[in-house]
């Protein structure tokens, strides 16, 4: 049984620059099998899963709703792009940052315009180009994952994606071993 993209959902494709090439039908397939799918054969979208709550049925191998979320497309492309990993820290707060980005500097810059983490002084202690930096962001994040700081986005407190509180030789070391492992690029 073959899903069939509505006209909605090639709109919101063709929006969003998604070529039907990247797009995976799932249909009858599990969560589990047509992630590894997703993955294994650089999809970004699943068709024929279960609708979402606002009944779109559509999903990004995360299982978030593209239609709902469409900030998770980005996430998703950058993921394997080359750019810059970077590590910055605010003198005023304690507080570090990792993030990704074609431009640090300008990243930086743009968060203390904007107040990320009610923090205006940003500063980048490190930038290391990677082939895959999304790839080396998340490992690093993932085991650090216990220091993310809950911050104010918008009037309501989330817990931050790229904010720790955390020692920062222990982020500096959890930051070397990242950069320095290989990705599926470059093994």
């Amino acid at each position: 049984m073959a899903a069939k993209l509505t006209k909605d959902q090639i709109l919101f494709l063709e929006k969003h620059g998604i070529a039907l090439d990247q797009v995976f039908d799932a249909s009858g397939m599990r969560r589990a099998e047509y992630k590894a799918a997703m993955k294994e054969r650089g999809y970004l979208i699943a068709i024929g899963v279960n609708p979402c709550r606002a009944g779109h049925t559509m999903k990004t191998r995360a299982f978030s709703c593209p239609e709902c979320d469409p900030a998770r497309l980005e996430y998703l492309r950058r993921y394997r792009q080359p750019g810059y990993v970077y590590f910055a820290r605010s003198s005023s707060t304690g507080l570090k940052k990792i993030g990704i980005s074609k431009s640090p500097k300008s990243r930086i810059a743009q968060s203390n315009v904007h107040g990320l983490g009610m923090v205006s002084d940003w500063k980048i202690l490190r930038a290391d180009y990677c082939k895959e930096a999304g790839v080396v962001e998340q490992k690093i994040l993932s085991v650090m994952r216990d220091y993310l700081v809950n911050i104010d986005y918008g009037g309501r407190a989330e817990r931050s994606r790229e904010i720790l509180d955390c020692k920062q030789w222990e982020l500096l070391e959890v930051y070397m071993a990242a950069i320095d492992q290989p990705t599926e690029d470059t093994k």
